[in-house]
């Protein structure tokens, strides 16, 4: 997927030109990326393109290598090709880095002293911090007649191809070739150097700042000690911001305070950078102060494409900036900022590295293009597989929005509610993705008193017309005793009178109502009471069937109805045990109390159930295996016979103990220091019984990111060929993503889940819609 942009000055005209012009009349720049896929295709866009420069590299002409590694035999064996046909080679690499084979190759056959291997740094002050990172080449001359090719990459020289990188290419400007060759016999030279003013290129396109820098002089010549920020800081708002970065630390402080200067000030600042723990404190001191920061690994990490969690990640360093100048005396500039600079402290005061600008209207466009398109797997995770993929904030307000629950209808209306601030109950309809309403209190307040009152424990379902039926345990009086309170919420806004399902039964504290509605409109309840699951059933929203009947002793229960209005009813007894029994619409015990689990040694929590309307159903619940919390699911017909067997909704690609790959940043489920945690699990199926597992998941490798969310999908048979592969659904990472409420209609699922992305400790309801059953 290589993708090029030819930014000649014909180009800019309209013209067609070659890729390879046989002559450069004009300078020209060039810009590619990588693009990998989450689905583990790699990308050697940039290595084909700088094997093929090597190879069009003319006898008698010099190719000057500067690079932090060579790990990758098809490049060495490109250069030594170059070498024997006359090529003057010469190379510069930290030599502080182990199993470099390939420069040995080099040093064996290049001339004594073309290869230079810098301990420590080349420029630097040769500190701990300290290395030789630079990714240029400078050609001399090109078999199709091009000068002074100056090549600046993100990627180095090994085979990570599974990453998002850059690669900016300068012909025919030999003022640049210059200064890079310049900068090289520097590194060559082992020149302890601290870099003040930049070198520009013959038509002012691109400017370069060496690495490491003397901070006393960027001080006083852009005003911040710290070249970056100062970048920053010379942006006018309203203005745009945006930064993708390999690396982020804290340890770059005056980048983290111009950003937060520069949302204050009303610019849009944005961040993306690769899962690790290294970007999750500067995440949490950017959300405090509203900038969200993207974690970019799109889909997460829990079985990595080619045994590699950095598959799908982010390599490059670019700073986009776009809006006023301060330097240019207020006129607009759009700037790209790229080169091999990390935001860390050793970049910029030891490593030896660069950072370029190119000021160039098409260049910035296609690194804008790049951009949008990160942003967009960032939320599509595979656009291709996901198009109409989407990311809404169903509810994000000053109080804690938490535990949504949701339900679907055949003409794609789908309905969330949920708990806000502890004491409100809110519900939201969509169809097709798109809100119908806006968010609408539902609860009633205080109704015997005019504070501590105490609703919760929200459910919803929604009927063909789009009416969403809310059920949540009620307080109003402050007794400290709940019922439920069922009321119904029009796609126009309108409330219903508050109906109670547990009429009759006004005794002890009802609670966790959860509610399964039919297209007519007729809806069953389930609560617990004080150890014993109820319900209620009714025709219509005035017309009760049936109940309160107890159906068992147990708490949490679920239910799930099926065409016929037979539900499908599941709970949990003890610790240890999840019980269901089918339940027919005039309240009739069709298929008696069973239990649902096969395995009585272990515990048994918090059961889920979705049902087809053929009345097949698949339950879920959370299991205690050995010490280790996992997901579990089965699946019954609709006489409770086996469809599948107990099974793990996902084993890991580790077991406990096996050793795993400990670079791995977001590794799955489970290494030697121990498992991961699944929890709370949500199912949805559609007509067909094709069914996506939703459920909670603690991130052993940084506590700081506490539960993640994570989605499967399977066939009726839980075979998973086809379907949705085991995909982390919340695009950021910072802070609590919990609580997973799914819905599977006509147009796909929709996953709601609680977000503190902007680390406030307050949960927000987040809806992913427009996702299908379907694999990448």
């Amino acid at each position: 997927m290589l993708a090029r942009l030819c930014v000649a000055l014909l180009c800019l005209a309209g013209l067609a030109v070659p890729a390879h012009a046989k002559k450069a009349v004009t300078p020209s720049l060039d810009v590619l990326f990588s693009r990998p896929s989450v689905s583990g295709v790699a990308d050697p866009a940039l290595q084909i393109e700088l094997i093929e420069l090597i190879g069009r590299a003319v006898p008698g002409s010099t190719l000057d290598m500067a690079t932090y590694v060579l790990h990758d035999v098809a490049v060495r064996d490109a250069v030594l090709a170059a070498h024997a046909r006359g090529v003057v080679v010469r190379v510069v690499a930290e030599g502080s880095e182990p199993n470099q084979a390939y420069l040995d190759d080099l040093a064996a056959v290049l001339p004594p002293g073309n290869v230079v291997r810098c301990a420590n740094g080349c420029n630097g002050p040769v500190t701990a911090q300290d290395v030789s990172h630079h990714k240029f080449f400078v050609f001399g001359e090109l078999d199709d007649g091009r000068r002074d090719v100056v090549v600046q990459s993100s990627q180095n020289l090994d085979r990570s191809f599974g990453l998002n990188q850059n690669m900016l290419i300068s012909s025919g400007d030999a003022a640049l070739a210059d200064g890079y060759r310049q900068v090289f016999e520097s590194l060559a030279g082992q020149v302890v150097t601290a870099y003040q003013a930049p070198f520009t290129s013959g038509d002012g396109r691109v400017t370069a700042w060496m690495q490491p820098r003397d901070t006393a002089y960027d001080e006083q010549a852009y005003g911040s000690p710290d070249l970056i920020a100062a970048m920053i800081e010379d942006v006018a708002c309203p203005g745009s911001i945006r930064i993708v970065h390999s690396q982020f630390a804290t340890d770059r402080p005056l980048v983290i305070d111009a950003l937060v200067a520069k949302r204050q000030a009303g610019c849009t600042v944005q961040v993306m950078v690769p899962e690790g723990n290294q970007t999750v404190p500067v995440a949490q001191r950017l959300a405090a102060h509203g900038i969200v920061v993207h974690t970019f690994r799109p889909g997460g990490c829990h079985d990595p494409a080619g045994g590699s969690c950095a598959n799908g990640g982010v390599h490059s360093k670019i700073l986009l900036v776009d809006g006023p100048s301060k330097a240019a005396g207020g006129a607009v500039r759009r700037y790209v900022y790229t080169g091999s600079h990390n935001l860390n402290k050793g970049s910029l005061i030891a490593s030896d590295d660069s950072v370029v600008r190119v000021d160039d209207p098409a260049i910035y466009a296609a690194y804008d293009a790049d951009y949008r398109r990160m942003m967009d797997e960032m939320v599509k995770i595979v656009p291709s597989a996901y198009p109409a993929a989407a990311l809404q904030m169903a509810a994000n307000g000053p109080q804690d929005q938490r535990a949504p629950r949701a339900a679907v209808t055949r003409n794609g209306y789908t309905a969330v509610t949920w708990t806000e601030g502890g004491n409100a109950v809110y519900a939201r309809i969509y169809r097709d993705g798109s809100p119908v309403t806006g968010p609408v209190k539902v609860d009633m307040g205080g109704v015997g008193c005019a504070t501590g009152y105490h609703h919760a424990d929200g459910a919803v379902g929604v009927d063909d017309a789009g009416n969403a039926y809310v059920a949540w345990a009620e307080d109003g009086d402050c007794r400290g005793e709940h019922n439920i309170a069922v009321r119904r919420l029009s796609p126009g806004g309108t409330l219903s009178a508050t109906v109670w399902a547990n009429a009759g039964q006004w005794t002890g504290d009802q609670v966790r109502p959860r509610i399964a509605v039919r297209g007519t409109g007729a809806f069953t309840v389930v609560w617990e009471d004080g150890g014993a699951v109820r319900a209620s059933g009714y025709s219509s929203l005035t017309t009760r069937v049936f109940g309160p009947l107890q159906l068992g002793s147990g708490v949490k229960p679920d239910v799930a109805v099926d065409g016929s209005g037979t539900a499908t009813v599941v709970w949990q007894e003890g610790t240890h045990s999840v019980y269901g029994l089918r339940l027919a619409a005039g309240g009739t015990v069709t298929k008696a109390r069973t239990r649902i689990h096969e395995n009585a040694a272990t515990q048994h929590l918090a059961p889920a159930v979705a049902t087809t309307p053929a009345g097949d159903s698949v339950v879920v619940w959370s299991d205690n295996d050995g010490g280790v919390w996992r997901v579990r699911m089965r699946g019954l017909t609709a006489s409770f016979g086996e469809r599948f067997t107990e099974q793990p909704v996902f084993y890991g690609r580790f077991a406990l103990g096996q050793p795993s790959d400990q670079a791995q940043e977001y590794p799955p489920l489970c290494h030697n220091a121990g498992c991961a945690v699944q929890g709370v699990p949500s199912v949805a199926a559609d007509a067909t019984g094709r069914f996506v597992v939703g459920w909670n998941e603690t991130d052993l490798w940084n506590s700081a990111r506490s539960l993640e969310v994570y989605a499967r999908g399977f066939n009726p048979d839980a075979t998973t060929a086809g379907r949705l592969p085991v995909v982390r659904l919340n695009p950021t990472t910072l802070g609590s993503q919990r609580d997973t409420a799914l819905t599977a209609g006509p147009a796909g699922f929709t996953l709601f889940y609680s977000d503190d992305f902007d680390a406030n400790n307050y949960l927000d309801i987040v809806a992913r819609t427009g996702f299908t059953n379907d694999g990448f």
